[in-house]
């Protein structure tokens, strides 16, 4: 069973990823376009391109470079965006194809009854709507499947669809379609396009296989809604977030649970694990979201707001986190960039700058012996209805090898 490291990341190496959040903050980058609030944020797979839905009913997809500073407003680190229309109600999800050879394929599920499928390669910019499949209902939520084979599609009306796509054609249809008893709020594939993990109102985790998409398994993850689940990068661990204010991350191949992140004060609607899953991002009706390192459970960065927070994306290759948040002077429907690739080690006044911000962090951080069970992190989850330790590991064997390589 894969367990998180023994050995604690050293308090300097924890201290100097605060730094580097807190020089970042000088060199954030929004994104200004939207009319409405952003649902959701992807970036595919080559993370040159970063796709925002919008209550406005459009979809922008920003060409961003990486490698170039993000400071300034005319920064060519963000050299172009296209703005997509068709969809004639608010754009609910979007998720970029990560199969090999087709990063530049973009699904998009709306309230209007449609999944559009988009092609934001060059040889397309003229006319991207590749496909548009109607559906029957008000559309939540759409991930596309690691292998490129499949997307997961769930309405309003908790049906859940398995929609094909075939390369050839470039068409999507539906496959199959199961209707689910309890409201469902998020979804995730298995590493190896097998199965499909729900989160579910209920606060269980359920497990269903595909192509069949036949329930195999079910675990008690939080005491009340879960609003929100990612896979890492590994393939390893699978973060959740619910209405209980906590974000558990779970060994994602038996689901037994490893750490639980309760600083937080409400539902968590957001999560996102940086490129090589060494931290988590996660923030929801809370007023602020949280940065943390997964294997020290420590925080790493606390980014205050004036309103929650609706999406938040780290980048698949590179330090730099997109979320989409109301700050002062910022709207809901801006997405800003934060980079966290250096500190501002040139100047004495810099690093006295970046420490003083690290230490009001940890100031606001009670230690774990903290009563109320609300400061400190907790191997196990603190909800009642949370699995304790031994629970999970007696879950169904067919569990063992739910996000298999």
């Amino acid at each position: 069973m894969w367990t998180l490291p023994s050995s604690a990341r050293s308090a300097e190496r924890v201290e100097q990823t605060s730094r580097l959040f807190t020089a970042g903050l000088a060199r954030r980058r929004a994104l200004q376009g939207h009319k409405k609030p952003v649902n959701s944020l992807a970036w595919n797979a080559t993370g040159t391109k970063l796709a925002s839905a919008s209550r406005d009913t459009t979809i922008r997809v920003w060409s961003v470079d990486t490698r170039r500073d993000f400071s300034g407003s005319s920064s060519a680190s963000v050299s172009e965006f296209v703005e997509l229309r068709g969809h004639s109600d608010e754009v609910s999800r979007v998720s970029w194809c990560p199969a090999p050879g087709c990063s530049d394929l973009l699904a998009s599920c709306s309230m209007d009854k449609s999944v559009r499928l988009w092609d934001l390669s060059p040889k397309a910019a003229a006319n991207p709507l590749v496909h548009t499949l109607p559906t029957i209902g008000v559309n939540l939520h759409v991930r596309w499947s690691a292998c490129g084979r499949w997307l997961l599609l769930v309405n309003e009306a908790n049906l859940v669809s398995l929609i094909s796509f075939d390369p050839a054609t470039r068409k999507l249809a539906v496959s199959k379609s199961v209707g689910i008893s309890n409201d469902i709020n998020d979804v995730e594939w298995a590493r190896d396009s097998s199965r499909i993990v729900l989160g579910h109102h209920s606060g269980f985790i359920e497990v269903y296989s595909v192509p069949g998409l036949v329930k195999e398994s079910a675990v008690a993850a939080h005491g009340s809604t879960i609003f929100a689940m990612q896979l890492d990068p590994k393939g390893k661990l699978l973060a959740t977030g619910g209405a209980d204010a906590l974000v558990h991350v779970w060994n994602a191949t038996e689901l037994v649970c490893l750490r639980s992140f309760p600083r937080l004060d409400d539902s968590i609607r957001a999560l996102s694990f940086s490129h090589d899953s060494a931290l988590i991002a996660f923030g929801g009706k809370d007023t602020r979201f949280e940065v943390a390192d997964v294997e020290t459970g420590e925080r790493v960065h606390l980014l205050e707001l004036t309103d929650e927070t609706l999406a938040i994306a780290f980048h698949p290759t590179a330090p730099v986190l997109a979320y989409a948040a109301a700050e002062k002077g910022r709207t809901l429907g801006d997405v800003n960039l934060l980079p966290y690739d250096r500190a501002p080690y040139n100047s004495s006044a810099s690093r006295a700058s970046a420490a003083a911000a690290s230490s009001s962090n940890s100031a606001k951080q009670p230690g774990p012996a903290a009563a109320g069970g609300h400061g400190g992190v907790k191997a196990e989850p603190r909800n009642a209805g949370g699995p304790s330790r031994a629970a999970a590991a007696a879950a169904p064997s067919r569990n063992a090898d739910l996000m298999k390589d």
